[in-house]
């Protein structure tokens, strides 16, 4: 009976024993699955937060994107309009130089009219190779006053003339 007893005790003391390792190992294995539990909470925490700070990033990527687009376009349409301008400014420039020859001619034209005209590196020359003046004195001459008049009077001169004369004859003293 003893040994019955012994047995069942020891029977018992080894059921204890498992059992306290059985509570033991099932306390380690939930502690171990809570630990995994937080592990997985805290990488699915990191993984949001991961995927916001990506999501972010291509949004702030866009955003430069979309603003570097403008620029660019804004650019452009400055370089065009600035082309624009530099294209006008030269077909008023042309424009104007095309005027400047034609009313060049037109006064070549006028001026021929009254007197031999021509053109020459100078500018134009009307040459009046009548004889201006009486011998000896300072006074023109009818013709030659009509002539000039008519040619002072030409509305197509424009600005200022130079006037040179050249003669063959020396200087006729005056007094005045």
């Amino acid at each position: 009976m003893i040994t019955i007893r012994r047995m069942e005790e020891e029977a018992a003391g080894n059921e204890k024993a498992a059992a306290a390792q059985r509570e033991a190992e099932a306390r380690a294995q939930a502690s171990q699955a809570q630990s995994e539990r937080e592990s997985a909470e805290r990488a699915k925490t990191d993984a949001e937060r991961a995927k916001a700070e990506a999501q972010s990033a291509a949004e702030s990527a866009r955003r430069d994107q979309s603003e570097a687009e403008a620029a660019r376009a804004a650019a452009l349409a400055q370089q065009q309009a600035a082309q624009a301008e530099a294209d006008k400014a030269r077909q008023v420039a042309a424009q104007a130089e095309q005027e400047k020859v034609q009313l060049r001619e037109q006064l070549r034209q006028q001026l021929n009219s009254i007197l031999e005209t021509r053109e020459t590196a100078r500018g134009l020359i009307v040459n009046m190779s009548d004889v201006l003046f009486d011998t000896g004195k300072y006074t023109l001459k009818p013709g030659a006053r009509e002539k000039l008049a008519k040619i002072s009077g030409s509305s197509a001169v424009p600005g200022s003339a130079w006037i040179t004369s050249m003669s063959r004859l020396p200087p006729v003293a005056a007094s005045w």
